[in-house]
């Protein structure tokens, strides 16, 4: 019987206040119990930051070659660069997500700063925009997660960098369909501290270059706006951080919820007795 039945026949004695926490705990069982790779929740957007070459010249290309091991790059105002690799997943309608890879930072000078591991540890943001690529264009690269198609978009999620602090970062990617393309940023922007790189480098008039992509449902329709979660602006939103997609318990999110509804609705109904 599902956890939703059970709850249900307990009936009118529960009362109003009752069926609510009914409610939640069965939601939040029902979000536990989402069906994922290898028993783990399944974010169903993913992002990849990635390395592209261009088959044919760069001015009049025949086909894209993408590889998952790029590290795009970023500056800041004072000629700081910071480069990222890695890729990360969310579901913008829970506010859920995890992801992480490797960074460093460098002065003007070029000088390392700071390097190391970073990680998601929250969602703030997403918009999918359309575009993809003229008819006869050839891409050749790691097959799609099944069920999923590239997309364009941008995704700002917190961050936490070993040896460097939380930041938030924004992934921007565009295709050369489009809309205003050519007026859109490609690649990767990150707030972190007093500093903020926002100056993504891609090098499109060379062979080679570092960009992003994103993997969406392939029945997703395209979005008007963000979606955001309900809690507020970014600086006010709590972190939701999950296990690896591969493997793993259920959200670590949802369960302080089920519990929180089940202990609320035990003491009800022994009140009721």
């Amino acid at each position: 019987m599902s956890a939703r039945r059970r709850l249900l026949r307990l009936g009118p004695s529960v009362g109003p206040l009752g069926l609510g926490l009914a409610l939640a705990l069965s939601l939040a069982l029902a979000a536990a119990a989402r069906p994922g790779p290898a028993g783990a929740y399944h974010l169903p957007i993913k992002f990849h930051l990635v390395h592209g070459e261009y088959i044919g010249s760069p001015q009049s290309p025949e086909g894209l070659r993408v590889s998952a091991n790029g590290m795009p790059y970023s500056q800041s105002a004072d000629g700081s660069t910071v480069w990222m690799s890695g890729e990360g997943s969310f579901d913008p309608d829970f506010g859920l997500t995890d992801g992480g890879g490797h960074y460093k930072i460098t002065n003007p000078a070029g000088e390392l700063q700071a390097e190391g591991e970073w990680k998601v540890i929250g969602f703030v943001s997403w918009q999918r925009q359309s575009g993809g690529f003229p008819p006869g264009f050839r891409v050749e690269g790691p097959t799609p997660p099944e069920g999923t198609v590239p997309s364009a978009g941008i995704a700002t999620v917190h961050v936490d960098l070993q040896n460097a602090g939380t930041g938030v970062l924004e992934v921007h990617c565009v295709f050369p369909t489009t809309p205003n393309h050519d007026a859109l940023l490609e690649g990767v922007v990150l707030r972190l501290g007093d500093k903020t790189f926002d100056k993504p480098i891609v090098t499109e008039d060379q062979l080679a270059f570092e960009a992003t992509v994103f993997y969406v449902p392939a029945h997703m329709p395209m979005p008007g706006a963000p979606a955001e979660m309900a809690h507020g602006a970014a600086e006010h939103i709590l972190p939701a951080a999950l296990p690896s997609t591969g493997g793993g318990p259920a959200p670590l999110a949802v369960w302080p919820v089920a519990a929180a509804a089940l202990a609320a609705l035990a003491g009800l109904l022994r009140r009721r007795r």
